[in-house]
């Protein structure tokens, strides 16, 4: 698969995850530079198994990001978004009692908060403006965040930034954590899942679609190399 001194922007959580997961293959030869081992030092504290190295044997990887498209390219392959197996092993892990019938947890900008208005009332539904997801290195893994979606019967998902060219992780993220996205824009990324709209109502909370839209979002985010053990 490749190796050596894996070089991205890492103000990007797509970058960290990419990161993450290469170095979590068995007889990963890549490594990170110093500025990145903050983020790499976070996620061991949070229980990540990561066996990154500083030094390496002056090799760059072969990887990159495209954060626009989204594209994660490695040596050998490339697919749109990569998450590591232990954040996706990890969502599964928190899967509670769905205590909440739907939640948002992130940065509340101008028409994010438009389009959540309609449900800050509602019963049982609980809407928390949180920045965690934008701290270094922090951002690397919130497991607060991850607990919440995983009490949730639907996560409420407003679009991205514009200028990222495509809406959200949280899509991912509430699919992992056994949520139903309710979504306000679809997505070519999002064919294929089980997702209701931002607009309501709130489906009951249902295993087998859970499971379904779980299988979905794994076997789009592993690398090759794990999903024949997911």
């Amino acid at each position: 698969m490749g190796g050596g001194e894996i070089r991205l922007p890492w103000e990007w959580l797509q970058s960290i995850r990419f990161a993450h997961a290469l170095l979590e293959l068995p007889g990963s030869e890549y490594t990170i530079p110093a500025e990145a081992s903050p983020v790499f030092a976070h996620l061991e504290r949070c229980g990540a198994r990561v066996p990154w190295r500083r030094a390496g044997d002056g090799r760059v990887a072969d990887v990159s990001v495209d954060h626009a498209a989204p594209l994660c390219r490695w040596e050998g392959g490339a697919q749109p978004l990569v998450f590591p197996w232990w954040v996706i092993d990890r969502y599964r892990a928190l899967w509670f009692e769905r205590r909440y019938r739907a939640t948002f947890v992130g940065a509340m900008h101008s028409t994010r908060a438009e389009v959540l208005s309609r449900w800050r009332l509602q019963e049982g539904v609980s809407i928390e403006e949180s920045d965690a997801g934008r701290r270094w290195p922090g951002k690397a893994w919130d497991e607060r965040y991850a607990a919440r979606l995983g009490e949730s019967a639907a996560v409420l998902v407003p679009s991205g930034l514009a200028e990222h060219g495509w809406p959200t992780y949280r899509f991912y993220e509430a699919a992992l954590a056994g949520a139903l996205p309710l979504v306000e824009e679809r997505w070519s990324g999002y064919d294929g899942f089980v997702t209701g709209p931002i607009s309501g109502p709130i489906p009951d909370w249902s295993a087998e679609i859970a499971d379904y839209n779980r299988w979905q979002a794994v076997s789009r985010l592993l690398l090759p190399e794990w999903r024949a053990e997911a």
